[in-house]
């Protein structure tokens, strides 16, 4: 956990892990937004550049952390080195947490599966390939306009790992 040693230190902790918890809820959203659109709705070109952007705004909350430390560490000059040591390990520690991690994972394991739903939506795809790749993937379904997304990304992201 912080060392939440001096008060003046705490409202930049929480502007921090507020910034964080907002950051990783616009991500898992915006997947599962994603996940839920029907096959035959999705814009691969445009999801990969969205979901790079969302890359952008996980790294760019290190950015507005560094801000936020640096605010605070100006107006806490002589309070002490333990308030300097905690407020500039609160960057690197946020990196650490698991929901971090696998925010940002899921992300990078959604932009990898990209260019397979582009050969997917080929035109060139038929029957005996979609009945293949039920077969090399160990699932069922009927390929309508109705299947969902995260039908198929589910175990695209096992093929990944």
């Amino acid at each position: 956990m912080l060392a939440l040693t001096f008060t003046t230190g705490l409202p930049t902790q929480l502007q921090v892990l507020k910034t964080v918890w907002d950051t990783i809820h616009l991500v898992e959203s915006q997947l599962a937004t994603w996940k839920g659109m029907s096959f035959s709705d999705v814009v691969p070109d445009t999801m990969e550049e969205e979901a790079r952007a969302l890359l952008g705004v996980l790294r760019s909350v290190s950015k507005a952390a560094r801000y936020a430390i640096i605010q605070c560490l100006s107006t806490v000059a002589g309070q002490g080195i333990a308030c300097v040591w905690c407020m500039l390990t609160m960057r690197s520690f946020y990196r650490s947490w698991p929901c971090w991690q696998a925010a940002e994972e899921d992300v990078k394991r959604f932009i990898a599966t990209l260019p397979l739903v582009v050969d997917l939506r080929s035109p060139a795809m038929r029957p005996r390939h979609w009945q293949q790749l039920m077969r090399t993937l160990n699932i069922k379904f009927c390929m309508s306009i109705s299947v969902q997304f995260v039908h198929l990304l589910t175990p695209l992201f096992s093929l990944l790992e």
